[in-house]
């Protein structure tokens, strides 16, 4: 998409991914002043859920936030991504989908990214459930997904344990 002349919207699907933002009510709205440089983090509100997040930056979001800050600042409603809008985006999706020849990959993806990619790497429910602004069982059914792969290495890394003591309140075997 860089090579495209699409580098705005290359910013947007990594910030959408490394955030868990929900693209119309949190990412087409949030604000520099959302964005805590020294704490390296975004603090936006949730409308769906009626929350407020707090999502630690990755290298490559602080990266944007910093590059775009100065753009964001001379707008008088200080949005990061004023120059997108639900449809802009929508269509800028679809002409990548059909570009990359990939089934239906709406802008809704990114989110579902965004929390699988934590559970793949071992971060646990209630904190899945905090990052992206929903309740643990939430996250379990519509974002965390298991898969054989992840599965396999369970039983591998339960294999390799010889801690028997388990429910064992007395921790008695010897």
């Amino acid at each position: 998409a860089k090579e495209m002349g699409q580098h705005d919207f290359c910013d947007a699907l990594v910030w959408l991914n490394d955030t868990g933002m929900r693209q119309r009510t949190e990412f087409l709205k949030f604000t520099i002043d959302n964005v805590d440089f020294k704490r390296n983090t975004v603090h936006f509100y949730r409308p769906k859920t009626d929350v407020w997040t707090t999502v630690f930056l990755t290298p490559r979001a602080k990266e944007i936030a910093l590059r775009l800050k100065d753009r964001a600042n001379l707008r008088e409603d200080k949005r990061v991504f004023a120059h997108f809008t639900g449809r802009n985006m929508r269509t800028l999706f679809d002409k990548f989908r059909k570009l990359c020849k990939l089934p239906d990959f709406t802008p809704y993806v990114t989110r579902h990214t965004f929390m699988t990619k934590l559970g793949k790497n071992k971060v646990v429910p209630a904190t899945i459930a905090k990052l992206g602004g929903v309740t643990i069982e939430t996250a379990q059914k519509y974002y965390v997904h298991s898969n054989t792969e992840m599965e396999e290495e369970a039983m591998e890394n339960l294999n390799g344990t010889n801690d028997m003591r388990g429910h064992n309140s007395k921790n008695r075997i010897e």
